[in-house]
C-alpha cells in the first residue's frame, strides 16, 4: 500500500472497474470469476488480506486510508469480508440510458395487466432470497438471479 495522497472512492471504484474490464470482466459472470480467483481460501468471501491482494493483482496501489475506505465501500454488512454480492454490487455501474430505455420499453410490452414494478421487483428478490440454495449459502442471490434472467 502506498502512501501517496488520498484518492477519491469514485476514482479507485473506477479504476478497479477498469482493471476488470481490461482482463475480460464484463458483466455479473465475469465479476464472479473474478472474485473466486481473488477467494484464495475458497470460503466465498475476501478478507482484508484477498482484497488487499486482489488490489495489488489488478495493479492498483492504495495507502492505508484508501484501503480502508474502499473495504468500508465493499463491506456493506460489516462483517470484516466481502461477499460476492457485496463485491458486484461495489462493482458495478447502472444502466446507461439507452439500456433502462430498453428495459421499460420491453417491461410495457410485457406488462399486460399494469403490474407495478416495485412489486415484481419485491416479488422476485423475496423467491431469490428465500431459494434454500441461498440461505444455504450454495450460490449467491446474484448468481441465482443471473440463471434466473
Amino acid at each position: 500500500m502506498s502512501g501517496a495522497a488520498t484518492i477519491p472512492l469514485e476514482e479507485l471504484q473506477q479504476r478497479i472497474r477498469d482493471r476488470l474490464l481490461n482482463r475480460g470482466g464484463q458483466g455479473i459472470k465475469a465479476l464472479s470469476n473474478a472474485f473466486r480467483i481473488f477467494d484464495d481460501n475458497g470460503n466465498k468471501m475476501l478478507d482484508k488480506y484477498e482484497f488487499s491482494k486482489a488490489l495489488t493483482d489488478l495493479g492498483i496501489s492504495v495507502n492505508k486510508t484508501e484501503f480502508n475506505e474502499l473495504m468500508r465501500h465493499f463491506d456493506k454488512n460489516n462483517d470484516g469480508n466481502i461477499s460476492i454480492d457485496e463485491f458486484v454490487v461495489a462493482i458495478r455501474t447502472n444502466m446507461n440510458s439507452r439500456r433502462t430505455a430498453l428495459v421499460v420499453q420491453a417491461f410495457k410490452k410485457l406488462d399486460k395487466e399494469k403490474v407495478v414494478s416495485d412489486n415484481l421487483v419485491c416479488f422476485f428478490s423475496a423467491i431469490i432470497q428465500n431459494s434454500p440454495n441461498v440461505q444455504l449459502y450454495r450460490i449467491s442471490s446474484l448468481s441465482l438471479s443471473d440463471r434466473l434472467f
